[in-house]
C-alpha cells in the first residue's frame, strides 16, 4: 500500500491506494471507476460524481480547473532507537519504490527539520524526502541513480 500526503488549497490529505482498487482519503474508503482513459485524460466516477481529469506536465486539471497542490510521500513517524546517553537514531526509509535522483546531504552534516535529504523519482514524479528532525547525518546508505524498494533504509540520523 502506497501512502501520499497531498496538500490542495492549503488542506492536507493522506491518500492510500490499496491493491483492490480502493482509495482511502483521510481514513474514508472510496472505490473510483475509470470509464475512459486516453493518454493522461480520464473520466472518473467517485461516489456517483463524474470528474474529468487531465494530468499535464505542470499539474492536474479537474473539470477544467487547475488544482494547485503538492504531493509528497507520507512518512509515518520515523523509528527511533535510543542509546545510553539518550540520543535517538532516526531511520529514514523510502516511502515508495523508485530511483534516487539526488542526494542533497553528506555524512556528518548537521541538518534541520524539514530539510530536503533526497529526491526520489517514482512514476515520473519527484518526491522530496525531508528530515523529520534536527540532527546529524550519521550514515547515507544510497547513492544517486540507485533504485530503491519501498521501506528500504536511505539514511540514519542522530537526533539532536
Amino acid at each position: 500500500m502506497i501512502k501520499k500526503k497531498i496538500t490542495v488549497f492549503g488542506r492536507e490529505y493522506i491518500l492510500e491506494e490499496k491493491e483492490n482498487g480502493i482509495i482511502v482519503i483521510n481514513g474514508q474508503e472510496y472505490k473510483p471507476r475509470i470509464e475512459q482513459a486516453v493518454g493522461k485524460h480520464y473520466k472518473i466516477c467517485v461516489e456517483n460524481t463524474w470528474l474529468d481529469v487531465l494530468i499535464t506536465e505542470t499539474g492536474i486539471l479537474i473539470d477544467g480547473e487547475e488544482i494547485n497542490g503538492i504531493i509528497m510521500p507520507f512518512l509515518d513517524r520515523p523509528r527511533k532507537m535510543g542509546d545510553a546517553a539518550g540520543a535517538k537514531e532516526i531511520i529514514i526509509q523510502a516511502p515508495i519504490p523508485g530511483k534516487i535522483t539526488r542526494v542533497l546531504v553528506k555524512e556528518k552534516e548537521e541538518i534541520t527539520q524539514d530539510q530536503e535529504l533526497f529526491i526520489l523519482e517514482a512514476m515520473k514524479m519527484r518526491n522530496r524526502i525531508l528530515s523529520p528532525v534536527n540532527g546529524i547525518i550519521e550514515e547515507i546508505l544510497v547513492e544517486k541513480n540507485q533504485n530503491v524498494n519501498q521501506d528500504q533504509i536511505l539514511a540514519r540520523i542522530m537526533q539532536k
